[in-house]
């Protein structure tokens, strides 16, 4: 199995502050918190297209894939003892091996990120429209969009 190294655009499952900081699992927390009003109002049999158009946001315009740590990965499981002080740092996450989540494991964490509530979600700000924050979202993936579809007629 190819090493898979984590981009920018990849949203990591696990904890620590490494995996919260990491670029993905922001832009995750962004779009769960752009959708979270629509989810709250939606009937149960919906809300899991809501987690499914934030996962195919994030796999097909961003090129983003969700990832977990490679449990075959014996490197990582022999310094066990320094893992605590080591999530804390950023570059951690670069030195692990990843591996691919199916599309179902990933809507079912966007889910899971979609039920919690959240101290700084949506509905406990004032002053914010939501409609508007997740028009302003939708201009950003498409202008992300873009971008890497200039990137790959440049470079191929």
């Amino acid at each position: 199995m190819a090493d898979i190294t984590p981009r920018n655009n990849d949203v990591l499952f696990g904890r620590g502050y490494a995996i919260c900081a990491h670029p993905g699992n922001q832009i995750l927390r962004c779009m769960v918190r752009a959708h979270k009003p629509l989810f709250l109002k939606t009937k149960k049999p919906e809300k899991r297209d809501i987690a499914r158009k934030i996962v195919g946001d994030i796999q097909y315009k961003l090129g983003g894939r969700f990832l977990t740590d490679d449990p075959d990965d014996h490197v990582a499981s022999q310094n066990g003892s320094d893992q605590k002080a080591r999530k804390k740092d950023k570059e951690w996450i670069y030195a692990k091996a990843w591996i691919c989540v199916d599309t179902e494991k990933a809507v079912s964490k966007v889910m899971h990120r979609l039920r919690e509530n959240d101290k700084n979600s949506m509905e406990n700000k004032e002053g914010e429209d939501p409609e508007l924050l997740l028009q302003q979202m939708e201009h950003q993936l498409q202008q992300i969009h873009l971008l890497r579809q200039q990137n790959a007629r440049s470079n191929g």
